[in-house]
């Protein structure tokens, strides 16, 4: 049964008798994707009805996978975060997800300190499912400050919107060592 506000008819303007039928499925329902729907309209003028019926076949249409848009971690100092950003995201259709996150202002992916893109506090490697951020020796941030990755999810066909991770790097204390002394 098709819910009656897949539904519209439009009259179209002018002098005339002529209707438009508007036949929208809702959004990612499987039970009207490559299978035939069957609408039947009846009209009458007052006294005398007419039926028709037809068949509408909704070809499923990509949708693009969703990356989490902020997720804030906290990591040490000299210890590297790896994040799975591919268990954070989702695709509707349930398609095979890969990582978009190259280090380039060109793309908007990769890693920006307070706002600004650099290549000065670490490096970005990705495996099938997980960005790995291995800052900078002995790099902290101050207080208020983060390093964020940006980057995105692709479905092979879409790309997601611009996720991002902010990082919080929590200084740790050194061990103490004296110079020239083995």
């Amino acid at each position: 049964l098709i819910p009656s506000e897949a539904i519209e008819i439009e009259k179209l303007p002018g002098d005339n008798d002529l209707y438009i039928l508007r036949f929208t499925p809702p959004r990612n329902e499987a039970d009207y994707m490559n299978s035939p729907v069957n609408i039947i309209i009846t009209v009458t003028d007052g006294e005398y009805p007419v039926t028709a019926d037809f068949n509408v076949i909704v070809c499923p249409l990509n949708n693009p996978p969703e990356a989490l848009s902020l997720k804030e971690i906290d990591i040490d100092e000299d210890s590297v975060g790896e994040f799975d950003v591919i268990e954070w995201g989702r695709d509707l259709d349930g398609d095979v997800m890969s990582i978009l996150c190259d280090n380039n202002i060109d793309s908007g992916t990769g890693i920006f300190v307070n706002g600004l893109f650099t290549e000065d506090y670490g490096i970005i490697r990705k495996d099938s499912k997980k960005i790995i951020y291995v800052p900078k020796k002995d790099y902290y941030t101050n207080p208020g400050d983060f390093v964020e990755i940006r980057y995105r999810l692709k479905d092979g066909e879409d790309q997601s919107n611009l996720g991002v991770i902010r990082i919080t790097i929590n200084p740790v204390n050194d061990k103490p060592y004296i110079y020239g002394f083995m």
